[in-house]
């Protein structure tokens, strides 16, 4: 029910197209993905990264030259000798191919929410409002992306991190309530789903950002 809900909302929501857009000129141009939010919205950053670097429903094999580098890369280290790290690696693969025939070429997306050692220490040391923005300020790059979820729109360091974003030249989408909050006027797309209530705000929120990497992997591997 939720699915087709979804699929009829994004295909009318010219914000959830240009969200599709500004990712895969992001990705195309060799920038990244950096994903954040609280709460609930934490697992919807880590689940975002999850559809990203690895392949969501489109197979994103190796480029055949690539492959067979990693598969000799992998064979030579088995040849070190077991007493190696590098040896203990090579050995576990029957051979290197198993693993490069595995492995698939993802898209660069950081979850802001995943790290409790960064976030931690910067709690600590900085503040709870700073844990996303200093993430941003050291990792984002102009040509970058960071999309914000937030259900309320107001939560404070997700606002931060926008702010920080959008200084560093990155491109911000915000995904949150219909109000929006505070958070949707400083983003250079704001998503804002159709509900005041918080449950449904989340339960709309996976199925849009499932759509968003569904449309993002699908333009990529047509242009690849």
């Amino acid at each position: 029910m939720m699915e087709d809900w979804s699929a009829d909302w994004c295909a009318h929501c010219p914000e959830v197209a240009r969200a599709v857009e500004m990712l895969c000129d992001a990705f195309a141009s060799g920038g990244k993905l950096l994903t954040c939010g609280c709460g609930g919205s934490a697992a919807d950053a880590s689940h975002i990264a999850g559809e990203m670097v690895k392949s969501f429903e489109i197979a994103r094999p190796l480029p055949s030259v690539l492959a067979d580098e990693v598969a000799r890369a992998i064979d030579m280290s088995g040849g070190t000798g077991p007493t190696s790290a590098a040896g203990a690696i090579g050995a576990a693969n029957a051979s290197g191919r198993s693993l490069a025939d595995r492995l698939q070429m993802g898209l660069a997306c950081i979850s802001l929410a995943a790290d409790t050692s960064v976030l931690t220490a910067i709690a600590n040391d900085i503040g709870s409002d700073a844990v996303f923005a200093q993430q941003v300020m050291a990792l984002g790059r102009r040509g970058d992306a960071l999309w914000c979820i937030s259900a309320s729109g107001n939560s404070e360091s997700v606002v931060n991190a926008a702010v920080v974003g959008r200084t560093l030249g990155m491109k911000v989408i915000g995904l949150t309530g219909c109000d929006g909050g505070v958070l949707a006027p400083g983003c250079d797309v704001a998503i804002k789903v159709p509900s005041v209530s918080t449950a449904e705000i989340q339960q709309m929120h996976v199925c849009v950002y499932h759509r968003i990497c569904r449309e993002v992997e699908r333009r990529l591997a047509a242009q690849a």
